[in-house]
């Protein structure tokens, strides 16, 4: 009997040590199970906040063909000056360099009138509250920018030309929509003539040329060559705006912040920054 139990004791052993291996397993089977449910919601969860963060980046981005036209004219109006100022940095229109923001004023009465005329001080002032919004608080005086002349006889101004023989230009390279603001980023570059006035030659923000296009010169005595010379320059300006759009990495980036009255809906510049 007692060689009989010597030898079933191994067996039980055995068999013992089976079940707690085999209930080892089941427990680690068990476990690997729960995190795969787990990793696969979680998979599934990070795809989908992935999913809605992308909805509400392309909803907030919705600019409509009207938001982009109406954000155009108004850069155009901050920046068409022809004058040798570009758009200066700023953090609050209240800081901004005055020589540009009083003569962009002015240019902007100019534009808006059918004829040449000079202004008074509070129609200059009025014109800056509907540029830059009511919280503008910058006073308007006859000293307030060296490109804006002051007549003391009429008591009146007007934007002083400078025939600029450098002309800055800009392209938008895109827009962006959040909640009531709109950021705008612009490439900015310049051009001059060479001397014989044969090509328009394209500079970086360091005055350094970058490229040239031929121009041909035209007389412009009759009205066929005023259209010849008109549909040449459309033609460079479109070269150059091409050319501007694939090399924005040899020009300066300029990003400039426009918000939207609540009240009147009307847009104005709030900062602007190099990038």
């Amino acid at each position: 009997m007692k060689d009989n139990k010597n030898k079933k004791a191994p067996l039980i052993i055995g068999i013992v040590l089976t079940l707690i291996v085999m209930v080892i397993l089941l427990v680690l089977v068990k476990k690997k199970t729960d995190n795969n449910d787990t990793s696969s919601s979680n998979t599934t969860t990070d795809k989908q906040q992935t999913v809605e963060q992308q909805q509400a980046v392309a909803e907030d981005n919705n600019i409509t063909e009207a938001e982009k036209e109406e954000i155009s004219k108004y850069v155009g109006l901050i920046y068409d000056s022809g004058e040798g100022e570009k758009i200066p940095e700023f953090e609050d229109i209240n800081n901004a360099n005055e020589d540009w923001a009083w003569l962009i004023v002015c240019d902007y009465l100019q534009t808006t009138t059918e004829e040449y005329k000079m202004f008074t001080a509070d129609e200059v002032q009025e014109a800056a509250k509907v540029l830059y919004g009511n919280d503008f608080n910058k006073k308007f005086t006859k000293d307030s920018s060296r490109h804006v002349k002051y007549y003391e006889d009429e008591d009146k101004y007007v934007s002083a030309g400078m025939g600029a023989l450098y002309i800055d230009k800009y392209e938008v390279k895109d827009m962006i929509k959040k909640n009531n603001q709109y950021i705008i980023n612009i490439i900015e570059y310049t051009y001059t003539w060479s001397d014989d006035q044969h090509q328009r030659i394209v500079l970086d923000s360091k005055s350094e040329e970058i490229t040239s296009f031929n121009q041909e010169r035209i007389s412009a005595s009759t009205d066929e060559e005023v259209k010849l010379m008109e549909e040449e320059s459309a033609s460079i300006d479109a070269k150059m705006k091409d050319y501007v759009l694939e090399n924005v990495d040899k020009f300066q980036v300029k990003e400039l912040v426009l918000e939207k009255d609540k009240e009147t809906e009307a847009l104005h510049i709030i900062s602007a920054k190099n990038k």
